[in-house]
């Protein structure tokens, strides 16, 4: 019996829609700029925690983050040969729409920097605005 034409695409559309979620999630970019190979490496916050693959030197990883609701700080540790590293960044980001990058220094010092989204920013409007009177140059 053949299926129904109009069932596949709608199952069609509604997989097609979900994309776009999941592409909002917040995620964590992580960058390994020192000379070791990290390993054991994980991000965490307040409810969650997120494994990274290990790093070789020059490597990068992107792990998508899922906070429950708000959180304020993001947790970083890693081995780095017989060092354990841990970070706490004070840093806010959701479960969705933030963008995380976090450096690891060749001297192991860990740099986070946080963005929104730019599907979240608001559009900047520029518009011209008449000069008053005393700010016209004179003629």
């Amino acid at each position: 019996m053949p299926q129904h034409p109009l069932k596949a695409l709608t199952v069609l559309i509604l997989a097609a829609s979900s994309l776009p979620a999941c592409s909002r999630a917040s995620t964590a970019t992580v960058v390994n700029h020192s000379k070791v190979v990290l390993s054991h490496f994980v991000l965490a916050g307040p409810s969650f925690s997120a494994p990274v693959p290990d790093l070789s030197p020059g490597g990068t990883a992107f792990v998508r983050l899922s906070p429950r609701g708000e959180a304020g700080h993001l947790d970083v540790s890693f081995q780095a040969g017989s060092r354990v590293v841990r970070h706490r960044a004070d840093t806010y980001y959701e479960r969705n729409g933030y963008s995380i990058r976090i450096i690891i220094q060749q001297d192991l010092q860990v740099a986070v920097t946080t963005t929104i989204a730019s599907w979240l920013r608001p559009p900047v409007i520029t518009r011209a605005v008449p000069a008053t009177q005393e700010e016209r140059p004179a003629t």
